[in-house]
């Protein structure tokens, strides 16, 4: 700087002198002058070792071996440099020529020794010979110094790259998780516990020696690979939540190990060149979970459900551009969405050879409130609900006809209804027609369809069991005596009092909150009554509730216009609270308050004795995650104990949501006098679920969505006093089911819920099951059943 400080400065003076000398090629003489000056600078900031910089960095930068190969020009420009001086000495040794003299190539070949072996020659006297010597162990120890470092930092950087999850996978028919939400560790837990299954049935001695003596799998899920692609958190991360599921559910690494089983990566599910390294295109089943970003995009103004739309476009754009997609055939993917969506279903990505659509678009919010509120009704179905879903233990499957192990010789001819005592181990829920055979006898959609559909060998079964391929039964057992009191002539259930505490977001839309509304009362007793506690009379544009006209009560003059079975009584308080009928059978009445205050939840009791109390995670303009919505749940059933026992009420049987498993534990009865704890309807447990059994039989979809409807006409599982059809006593599940096919020969039996508590789900035909006063029969049902029929004892 400072040559062009002085260079500078002279030429400043040079013009100062111009100027007084008035020359007439001033100007010119400027412009050299200032060239002159550019080109020093130019000369001083720019050498050669910055281009050789540069030029380097470029190599570098367009080259992924580029110091590798830099040192090994490097090691070779330094021993043809050094075997040229050796040569030139040993020639010129003493003045006279060796005894025998070397040439160029032996020279080289010494030095090249000399530089990689660093080698001791005593009988190297000659001083040029020396130096050369001397340099060529620095070179040496120069350019392995250098190479040692360099292969450290690629292991070093190979080890971490291995470790971010940014490598590809080579591997295909494996399945596929892009995303990451609150249910995916459930998800991946149910997938492992399916594999468990599998593995199970074929550790026997016989079948591990005779491959072909196996139990094929009923769905490539089982056997699959597991692959995890999301950008929300590191590799270490999803493998250590992974690995502590694993430990909580009992999962052996044995059978499904984190890292070899399920691989996890790093990359964003909306990026085709993220999809290809993961292999989206030779997957067989994929399951996208971008619910989380999809909220994030609706907090910035993005379109609802945006991040599981751009996937589904990336994986359309992968899947058409692929050479080959070597599972298409029997392809499945299944997209999560939390609101309904009019327009993700026109995205589509073909069918399979069978005619089923490859996409899948599952939405459980709405169905899963009316299991909320089924709960009132029929207490425990939320328990059954996801005992039926679970890979854990007993399940729904499906397998085809033919893929029996007798090739499904032991069923087929029957009718779906003589088919109910066929297998030891498993309770047939419906047949499903292959598409390709005319549709005459087809199942009217959903479970527990007309029985006298006769199964053939190209029809699907689908069925409740703990294994793939139950075991036929040994024996029919015997009909038990029909007791004379029919289920149409069961007692009146008498009127009850709901309270419910919290807000849907999803009944913010009118219609949306209509159908609660009616699902609910449709199955309520004459006379009862749903107080509904939250917060909805704020304004949404400020917290002034003291208007006229209340947010809930502007809610329900449209739910009144889209439902004309809900009328409006009375207006009792204009803006806070009023009056509301169901068919003038079920009446709908409003509080204002926090349902997480415990005075809200005071004033409300002192007012009037509610029997049963149904406790949502959510509220108006509160949106927390689990862990805060579990606790909001648990102070809300403290609140109502404390109320119980200062108001001297009866025992209130209380519907409660949970996100995190370990609620469930740590919640306590409404009361210290009722010994039964409060029905959790666990929110991410039954999405999990219903996600596992939707993508290992994607034809169970909407047997799966009709489960948590509550229309008429569709299947839906309720809870039967045993004692309105059974005798008091012990008695074998197969009769029972003999018993109750006599009498409702369309209603499927699927298990005994027990005075305890305890389930007994799709028990062995010859298991003895003790029916006493207080159980019910889980049966899945199309019959309108009537609303005032009694389906719980009286101490619920």
């Amino acid at each position: 700087m400072k040559v062009a400080k002085r260079i500078s400065q002279s030429a400043w003076s040079g013009i100062d002198a111009d100027k007084q000398e008035e020359d007439a090629d001033d100007k010119d003489t400027i412009i050299r002058r200032m060239d002159a000056l550019r080109f020093a600078f130019d000369e001083e900031m720019t050498s050669f070792a910055d281009y050789a910089a540069y030029r380097a960095e470029n190599v570098a930068a367009s080259h992924a071996n580029a110091f590798f190969y830099m040192l090994w020009v490097a090691a070779a420009t330094v021993t043809c440099v050094l075997a040229l001086g050796w040569f030139a000495f040993t020639t010129d040794a003493a003045g006279a020529e060796p005894e025998e003299p070397l040439n160029y190539a032996q020279s080289l070949f010494i030095t090249f020794q000399v530089v990689a072996t660093l080698g001791m020659d005593p009988s190297i006297t000659d001083p040029g010979h020396i130096v050369l010597y001397v340099l060529m162990c620095f070179s040496g120890l120069f350019l392995w110094a250098v190479l040692i470092g360099m292969i450290t930092e690629s292991f070093h950087s190979f080890v971490a790259g291995m470790n971010e999850g940014k490598s590809k996978v080579p591997v295909s028919n494996h399945t596929l998780i892009l995303g990451w939400n609150e249910t995916t560790v459930r998800v991946v837990c149910q997938m492992a516990l399916l594999r468990r299954q599998l593995r199970q049935q074929n550790e026997t001695w016989v079948r591990t020696l005779f491959p072909w003596t196996r139990v094929k799998p009923s769905t490539p899920v089982a056997e699959a690979p597991i692959v995890i692609l999301t950008d929300r958190f590191s590799k270490a991360e999803m493998q250590d939540a992974l690995e502590f599921a694993f430990d909580e559910c009992g999962i052996s690494k044995k059978r499904t190990k984190v890292g070899r089983d399920i691989i996890c990566r790093i990359g964003d599910p909306t990026s085709i060149k993220d999809l290809q390294r993961v292999g989206a295109h030779r997957s067989r089943s994929i399951l996208v979970m971008m619910t989380d970003a999809d909220k994030e995009g609706d907090a910035e103004g993005y379109i609802e459900h945006g991040m599981t739309l751009r996937t589904l476009l990336a994986i359309r754009i992968v899947m058409n551009t692929s050479k080959k997609v070597p599972y298409k055939d029997d392809m499945r993917v299944v997209a999560q969405i939390e609101k309904s969506s009019d327009y993700m279903d026109c995205i589509q990505l073909g069918k399979t050879a069978d005619g089923r659509n490859i996409l899948s678009v599952v939405d459980l919010n709405l169905f899963l409130n009316s299991v909320t509120f089924a709960g009132v009704s029929h207490p425990g179905i939320a328990f059954a609900l996801l005992e039926m879903l679970s890979f854990e233990g007993v399940s729904m499957r499906l397998r085809k006809v033919a893929d029996f192990p007798d090739g499904g010789k032991h069923i087929i001819g029957l009718t779906a209804r003589d088919a109910s005592l066929v297998w030891e181990n498993a309770v047939l829920l419906d047949v499903i027609e292959d598409p390709h055979v005319a549709q005459t006898l087809a199942s009217p959609g959903g479970l527990a369809s007309p029985g006298d559909r006769i199964i053939t060998s190209t029809d699907r079964l689908v069925f409740l069991s703990k294994v793939s391929a139950p075991k036929p039964a040994a024996r029919v057992p015997p009909v038990l005596p029909r007791k004379k009191q029919l289920p149409g002539h069961a007692e009146r259930a008498s009127p009850c009092k709901v309270l419910v505490c919290g807000w849907c977001p999803d009944w913010d839309a009118p219609l949306s909150f209509a159908q609660c509304i009616s699902r609910t009362a449709s199955e309520l007793p004459k006379g009862s009554q749903i107080t509904f506690l939250n917060m909805k009379n704020l304004n949404d544009d400020d917290d002034d509730d003291d208007g006229d006209d209340g947010v809930f009560s502007k809610l329900m003059q449209q739910v009144c216009k889209t439902d004309p079975n809900i009328s409006e009584e009375e207006i009792a308080n204009p803006g806070k609270g009023g009056r509301w009928a169901y068919k003038d059978r079920v009446t709908i009445t409003y509080e204002f308050g926090d349902a997480g205050s415990y005075s809200s939840l005071k004033r409300a009791m002192e007012k009037q004795v509610f029997h049963k109390a149904i406790v949502l995670s959510t509220a108006v303009k509160l949106n927390r995650n689990a862990y805060v919505r579990d606790t909001r749940i648990l102070t809300i059933l403290v609140c109502l104990r404390a109320l119980q026992r200062k108001l001297h009420n009866q025992p209130l049987h209380v519907i409660a949501e949970n996100s995190l498993d370990n609620t469930s534990v740590l919640a306590i009865a409404p009361t210290a006098d009722h010994d039964g704890l409060p029905d959790f309807v666990n929110t991410h447990a039954i999405y999990a679920c219903a996600l596992a059994q939707s993508l290992a039989y994607p034809r169970m979809v909407p047997f799966i969505s009709s489960l948590f409807s509550r229309e008429d006409g569709t299947p839906n599982i309720f809870l039967m006093d045993a004692m309105q059809l059974l005798p008091e006593g012990e008695w074998t599940f197969g009769s029972i089911v003999a018993l109750v096919k006599k009498s409702l020969p369309d209603d499927v039996v699927i298990g005994l819920r027990q005075s305890t508590g305890k389930l007994l789900m799709a028990p062995k035909l010859s298991e003895v099951c003790h029916c006493h006063a207080g159980d019910r029969l889980m049966m899945i049902s199309r019959r309108v059943r009537h609303a005032d029929e009694s389906s719980e004892s009286s101490e619920d």
